[in-house]
């Protein structure tokens, strides 16, 4: 087992009065997703260098794929080289602190086994029962359920069953489930439900990394920070996303067609023949008449009223 590695000179100070975390062992079910590949691994990885995991920490992988510890490091391991070359994912970086990376793989290992079967959770109970005794994790376990939403309920039903999640003495259990935390409130409550049945409030962190994105913060920063809204009595703030429908072209005497024409001109971010009305700020096309360029030169100037 490698030494806990030392963080750079710019950290080291930092890194002195970061708080560690106790002992204990991450149990990952997913290991194989890419939501571990992509974030939960960087994630722990930054964690190492910042010297915030103890001696007594030790990753499990659970998967329904058939497999062995070295080949989920393997994955792991390419991952993370493709992040550093190709970039990509949440994790930035321009090399991998290979002393940082050794000391969290050797504290990998891998259960294969499926999240319906109780026969894989006795397994995964005796498998964890081996690193409280071998490996000094002090008993505590934490799993994080990154797999899809429709397994929520059922692990955490299998948990209990198991009594994995009961916690003895001064041991804890913790359960961080990733989004989306149901679909509407109907669903989320449902959900919710479903696992109070099973856990406590306190052993429950539930998850959603897309709040983090700069574009929520924004939103946020923009809400929160802007007295105006504030006075206005705003109960709620919500974002969505989708994908704009595909757009048919007429082509071929007015026949329609997915296929779309050249684009009409370099400062035209879309391949469009016809004036846009959804961007007013871009130019008039070859195509666009003239009286919409006219009208939007006209309402752009200020007024001298």
């Amino acid at each position: 087992m490698h030494d806990h590695p030392t963080a750079t000179r710019s950290t080291t100070k930092k890194a002195e009065t970061a708080a560690v975390a106790p002992p204990c062992a991450m149990v990952i079910f997913g290991a194989g997703g890419d939501l571990t590949k992509r974030l939960v691994t960087p994630a722990l990885y930054n964690l190492v260098t910042a010297k915030r995991l103890p001696d007594g920490f030790r990753l499990v992988g659970f998967d329904r794929s058939p497999g062995t510890v070295e080949e989920w490091r393997d994955n792991l391991t390419k991952m993370m080289d493709e992040f550093v070359t190709k970039g990509g994912g949440e994790f930035e970086a321009d090399h991998i602190d290979q002393t940082a990376w050794r000391w969290l793989t050797d504290r990998m290992t891998y259960v294969h086994g499926d999240f319906t079967n109780p026969q894989d959770y006795r397994r995964l109970k005796e498998h964890l029962a081996g690193l409280d005794k071998t490996a000094g994790t002090a008993g505590n376990h934490l799993f994080y359920l990154a797999v899809p939403d429709r397994f929520f309920g059922a692990i955490v039903a299998a948990l209990g069953t198991a009594e994995m999640v009961t916690e003895p003495d001064v041991q804890w259990r913790r359960v961080v489930i990733e989004k989306p935390f149901g679909h509407d409130l109907s669903s989320a409550k449902a959900l919710n439900g479903e696992i109070l049945k099973t856990l406590k409030e306190h052993q429950i962190y539930r998850m959603d990394h897309f709040l983090g994105k700069e574009t929520v913060q924004n939103i946020m920063a923009l809400r929160f920070a802007n007295g105006l809204l504030s006075r206005c009595g705003i109960a709620s703030t919500s974002t969505t996303s989708r994908s704009p429908p595909r757009r048919r072209w007429a082509s071929n005497g007015g026949a329609s067609s997915t296929r779309a024409p050249a684009r009409c001109a370099t400062w035209c971010p879309i391949t469009c023949s016809s004036y846009c009305p959804s961007r007013p700020w871009s130019r008039r096309s070859p195509s666009m008449p003239r009286r919409f360029a006219t009208r939007r030169r006209r309402s752009s100037r200020p007024s001298t009223r």
